[in-house]
């Protein structure tokens, strides 16, 4: 299913709009004429919220997940893949088992992070060194295989061994660390 993410294009509550437990508060995203974007929150430390929007269904390895963003400053868009998503106590959708593929001005990350004594740890997989533009609309590719994962933007591309990897998932964006916005989404 492809998604994009224009004003009047699609329909917030055919997501799940999770948040990792990392962060607070719990923010909505800003819907602006192509895209949705981070909101401005001073309670962050670089001035924006951190937000995910996942498909509702779980999904299977198998797929492929393309996004189209853009990023300013040190702002990190990302593909996430959640093993659970459950409500906290305030009844905000939450999750905290998960792969990250990252881009930035700097290259491309894959993080996986998980629970452990009550907090998220996370693991740095793989570190793409190569700058990417800020400003400009990237996208970023995602095929979560049964045993691995592979990133892929602007011709570069990594496939890593991911032992670990949920039988089933949530798969969707996220908006992190700074001003990034989402254009659309596709997950086949």
């Amino acid at each position: 299913m492809k998604t994009d993410f224009g004003h009047k294009l699609w329909t917030a509550d055919e997501y799940l709009t999770a948040y990792s437990y990392r962060f607070d508060p719990a923010l909505p995203f800003v819907q602006k004429d192509d895209c949705i974007e981070a909101p401005k929150c001073d309670a962050y430390r670089d001035g924006y919220a951190s937000i995910s929007l996942l498909e509702k269904a779980k999904h299977k390895p198998g797929i492929t997940i393309r996004a189209e963003c853009d990023f300013e400053g040190v702002a990190a868009p990302l593909i996430v893949i959640a093993e659970e998503v459950r409500p906290d106590t305030g009844g905000v959708i939450r999750y905290d088992n998960y792969f990250e593929v990252v881009i930035y001005k700097n290259g491309v990350n894959i993080w996986r992070l998980w629970p452990e004594n009550g907090k998220i740890v996370h693991k740095n997989l793989l570190r793409l060194v190569t700058p990417l533009e800020t400003g400009k609309k990237h996208l970023l590719t995602v095929t979560v295989g049964e045993k691995t994962i592979s990133a892929e933007t602007n011709g570069i591309k990594a496939t890593i061994p991911a032992p670990d990897m949920f039988s089933e998932f949530y798969a969707g964006v996220t908006v992190c660390e700074g001003l990034c916005r989402f254009y659309n989404m596709e997950i086949e």
